[in-house]
């Protein structure tokens, strides 16, 4: 499909847990590195596409049909229902999902990595369940304004495309000066 496809930026989506009921559903963005993460009440497949949903609603069927075309996930029982994730409530494609070979995490790297970026505030093995989606944008935006040797020292904030720097701004992503990076 990729190699169909190449103009197709691959997604990579997967879940951070937290110890208490609260969890992270994350998307990479493989050109830029870019990181958006929402915050879910439990891992639920149903707490996944509401998640899903609210997204699509936020920024329109177009673009979200636009910038999530192809998405990449593991097997985990929270996104084995990929129909309703794939389809709006009224059977409209938004989506393509595939998932990786199991135990290959590999095969989502970007998206790995950028979970160690949140590890950086969120250990493993806290709760998340103080948390809200103010206090998640806000570390978002630190992590999206790192300069990494991946992006060629740049920061994801400044290797996004026009259509993604119009959902960053819709989501209330803001970039943050190299010097007050947290």
């Amino acid at each position: 499909f990729v190699q169909n496809h190449p103009d197709y930026e691959t997604v990579q989506m997967d879940l951070v847990e937290g110890s208490g009921s609260k969890n992270l559903l994350t998307f990479t963005f493989t050109r830029s590195r870019l990181l958006l993460a929402f915050l879910i009440p439990d891992k639920t497949q149903k707490s996944i596409q509401l998640a899903f949903d609210a997204l699509e609603s936020a920024i329109g069927h177009r673009v979200f049909k636009k910038l999530f075309r192809l998405i990449l996930t593991d097997n985990g029982t929270e996104f084995q229902n990929h129909q309703i994730l794939e389809y709006t409530t009224g059977g409209v494609r938004r989506a393509q999902i595939f998932y990786c070979d199991p135990y290959s995490s590999y095969q989502k790297g970007a998206c790995e990595k950028n979970h160690t970026y949140i590890r950086m505030f969120l250990p493993k093995g806290s709760s998340f369940d103080w948390l809200n989606q103010n206090l998640v944008n806000r570390m978002l935006n630190n992590i999206n304004s790192v300069y990494r040797p991946s992006t060629n020292e740049d920061a994801p904030f400044s290797l996004l495309s026009p259509t993604l720097a119009r959902m960053v701004r819709v989501l209330g992503l803001v970039r943050i000066n190299a010097e007050d990076v947290v």
